[in-house]
């Protein structure tokens, strides 16, 4: 029904295509939170190509403590800024990428579901060359995309201190599987193919495995009514294999969605908002330059992206263990 480059050219350019932000989608920036400080830091992939990432925090951060932000799919570290911004007014020192085919960083496309860990491993190299930051204590959030490196990075990197992965998923073959349904499930075995090709020793790690032998402090945190990265197939799978570790808590809250740290009045002006994208990109008029300006204008970007304090704290009280 398909030939090989049929299917690695569709899954290019509609699940792995670069972002380089939308017209329509506000993305905040330092300039956003006043006296929020930014600091450029860039390194080589081992793809080849400039990584781009940043450090942010407020003056006078916790000593000798890191938190690296890990973002999803297209998306790029600026479409978590809200998030990132919530670390550092709590007081920490955080660090938060481009991944590769994203924003400010190179890369063609985003190479696939596992060049996330790739990318991850990449940037953790990179930081351990820095002198002042070798004694760190580094613990690692990230949601989606980023939660599946945040899931498995301990396989790599074992002294990492806590992990909270967002709505993750936990393994390349598990979200092929969940997204590959029906009639699509005939190219189960062809998108594997590319992700193998794509990320060699990357695509086969699972979390289910490196979560039973991690032994840093994991908060998985996701909301069962996921449509995105659904909970049957991701924590509540985790909570049953993972039962027997002390080490590894669960935050599963409810009416969430894929951002189970958004209010739920987020949630649903997000999804109102989603679905308002849908529509117009099936009529065209997101091609047009001052449609978007109008668009951008009339929503409320900070309530779409308000952050549920609740769960911030059970984070932070995590975090602090």
């Amino acid at each position: 029904m398909f030939n090989r480059l049929d299917v690695e050219e569709i899954i290019r350019q509609k699940v792995y295509a670069r972002f380089d932000g939308s017209p329509y989608l506000y993305l905040y920036d330092a300039e956003d939170f006043p006296a929020l400080n930014k600091k450029g830091f860039s390194f080589e992939s081992s793809l080849g190509h400039s990584m781009q990432a940043y450090f942010y925090y407020y003056d006078k951060p916790i000593e000798n403590r890191l938190i690296i932000f890990e973002h999803g799919l297209w998306g790029c570290h600026r479409s978590y800024l809200k998030e990132i911004e919530m670390l550092c007014k709590r007081g920490y020192l955080v660090l938060a990428q481009d991944h590769t085919g994203c924003m400010e960083s190179g890369g063609k496309d985003t190479n696939g579901f596992a060049e996330s860990l790739r990318d991850l491993n990449d940037l953790l190299n990179a930081i351990y060359e820095i002198d002042e930051l070798k004694n760190y204590d580094i613990s690692i959030i990230g949601h989606s995309w980023g939660a599946y490196s945040t899931m498995n990075i301990t396989a790599l990197h074992p002294k990492i201190r806590h992990l909270v992965p967002i709505s993750g998923f936990i393994s390349v073959k598990a979200i092929i599987k969940q997204n590959f349904r029906g009639i699509l499930a005939l190219l189960r075995k062809k998108v594997m193919k590319i992700e193998k090709r794509s990320n060699p020793d990357f695509f086969n790690y699972s979390a289910e495995k490196t979560l039973k032998a991690t032994s840093a402090k994991v908060l998985i945190v996701h909301s069962v009514d996921d449509a995105t990265v659904e909970y049957d197939y991701s924590a509540k799978k985790l909570q049953k294999s993972l039962k027997k570790k002390d080490n590894v808590e669960f935050l599963i809250v409810k009416n969430k969605g894929h951002n189970p740290n958004y209010t739920e009045n987020a949630v649903k002006l997000k999804r109102a908002m989603q679905a308002e994208i849908k529509e117009h990109m099936l009529d065209g008029k997101l091609e047009d330059e001052e449609f978007c300006k109008e668009f951008l204008a009339k929503h409320d970007w900070d309530k779409i992206t308000e952050q549920d304090i609740e769960v911030w704290n059970k984070i932070f009280e995590f975090l602090e263990k």
